[in-house]
């Protein structure tokens, strides 16, 4: 099944794009990427947010409802064969980004094997140590609400906490905290922007430039960018308050505060274009594959309550090119080989009792240059949140089984149950043939990519603070040095010896 996956990807099935922030219960196509359980607080799906922000397209799900309090015994970790020669893949959160779970025990996939070895008794094939950033150490950092915030100050949730690479800089925020500049390789905290913690994380990083969201209040958003080395705002823009602002091919697309235009900005802040449709047409914005579309529907309701339409855009000037009707419910995943990838939901109903997770019963592929939907069944409805990586979609439900399943052909490549419930979504180093995940309280997993067989885990985190059971934890790699947000912490690992954990060095608060 492994080898069969990685065929698929080398003929040209690509990489998902899950767009930075990035990243809800009900399906809005907007671009959560979203598949689990009901509603969030206020009735609306979102990439950056789970209360507000409603677009980013491309997104996984986030599962991390109800999650099990630490306590279960670790497993041993277990070292399994490693195929060299390929490059890390890195999943962001931003890329920010949406959130799923995978672990140990029973292989489902007929006459797969379980390669791995017991801990410390390497395999004679293959294996190598982890390539790690220079100076890289075990470390811990605290990341908290500044405390100079005003005691009447109660952030709104802590849904995005979360960080964003670059190289061997992380650039971290969310709700709850002011946005922070950290060192992949020790762990220190450089600069911090803002007074008041942002409540969306940092959604992507590029010439020189990291874009935030700040919001002085519910009702305002401004889309801003800062210098990477020194954290000075360089300009900033405001943008709607319910939507994400994607990065794409060339630059950042954004909605317009009041809602009626979508526009695109380079990376200086200048306005490259905008474009908008006729009265009684709503569209938000989305990136799939660096590029640019928008998502728009008839009416005033909230857009998973009816069909959509997917519309391609010029890069150059906005112009709507390829429109592509698609049906209510429908989960955008990102793209493979440049072609939009959609999950088809099996049934519409609403449904807002807690831990529901919609089946799905087919993936849709999109071709960008003539809108034709290709239509790919699934051999039986699946349920839990989703996430494309390499051409794989990960469905991972809140109980912990998780399934693989090409994204090209539609067929189970594995599944597992495990005993970890709401992990994050998975991140990938095809280096090392590796899936990552972390839970709620720091627990991090590490999965065989090619069939699901356990490596390790490790405990929980000694004081993830009390924020931990309302955050959705988050994972990333740094080179191949595993770096997780869970409750208020950010930690990083090596994966060859994830039970080592740093103490901690800094606060990203003071």
């Amino acid at each position: 099944a492994g080898k069969e996956a990685e065929a698929e990807a080398e003929a040209g099935t690509g990489t998902g794009s899950g767009t930075a922030p990035g990243s809800g219960p009900v399906e809005r196509l907007t671009g959560t990427g979203r598949t689990d359980s009901g509603r969030s607080d206020s009735g609306r799906t979102d990439t950056g947010r789970s209360d507000t922000d409603r677009t980013d397209v491309g997104r996984a799900g986030d599962p991390t409802a109800n999650d099990r309090l630490p306590g279960e015994r670790p497993g041993t970790p277990r070292r399994s064969r490693l195929r060299p020669g390929r490059q890390v893949v890195l999943v962001g959160l931003g890329a920010l980004l949406t959130v799923s779970a995978l672990s140990a025990a029973l292989l489902l996939y007929a006459g797969a094997e379980d390669s791995s070895t017991a801990s410390g008794a390497d395999s004679a094939v293959g294996y190598r140590s982890a390539s790690l950033p220079e100076g890289w150490r075990p470390w811990q950092t605290r990341l908290r609400a500044d405390s100079g915030l005003p005691a009447e100050y109660i952030p709104v949730n802590y849904d995005r906490t979360g960080c964003l690479t670059d190289g061997t800089d992380l650039y971290c925020g969310g709700t709850g905290f002011v946005v922070a500049k950290v060192d992949a390789a020790t762990g220190r905290t450089g600069w911090r922007y803002g007074q008041l913690p942002q409540t969306a994380l940092p959604i992507g990083v590029r010439d020189g430039l990291v874009f935030v969201y700040t919001e002085p209040d519910s009702t305002q958003r401004r889309l801003v960018a800062l210098d990477t080395r020194t954290g000075k705002q360089r300009w900033s823009r405001p943008i709607s308050a319910s939507e994400a602002a994607p990065l794409f091919d060339g630059g950042v697309l954004t909605l317009a505060p009041d809602h009626y235009d979508v526009i695109a900005y380079d990376t200086a802040g200048k306005e490259l274009w905008r474009t908008s449709e006729p009265a009684g047409i709503n569209c938000v914005p989305s990136v799939l594959g660096d590029a640019p579309y928008e998502v728009c529907w008839e009416g005033d309701d909230f857009l998973d309550t009816r069909p959509f339409t997917l519309v391609r855009l010029d890069p150059d000037d906005g112009t709507p090119l390829e429109r592509t009707p698609l049906p209510e419910k429908s989960l955008a995943l990102g793209a493979v080989g440049g072609r939009p990838l959609f999950l088809k939901a099996e049934t519409t109903e609403e449904v807002y009792q807690a831990g529901y997770e919609r089946p799905y019963d087919a993936f849709l592929r999109v071709d960008p240059d003539t809108g034709k939907v290709t239509r790919i069944p699934l051999k039986r409805a699946l349920r839990g949140a989703a996430t494309l990586v390499d051409g794989v979609v990960y469905f991972v439900r809140t109980s912990g089984s998780v399934t693989a399943v090409s994204a090209t052909s539609g067929k189970v490549l594995w599944e597992r149950t495990t005993d970890m419930e709401n992990l994050s979504a998975p991140v990938v180093s095809a280096a090392r043939d590796e899936l990552y995940f972390a839970n709620r309280f720091g627990r991090l997993l590490a999965l065989e990519s090619g069939t699901g067989a356990e490596l390790w885990r490790t405990d929980a985190l000694d004081d993830p603070g009390d924020i931990a059971t309302e955050t959705p934890p988050r994972v990333l790699l740094v080179d191949e040095a595993i770096v997780a947000t869970a409750g208020n912490m950010a930690f990083s690992v090596n994966p060859d010896e994830p039970m080592k954990s740093g103490s901690s060095v800094s606060t990203a608060g003071d």
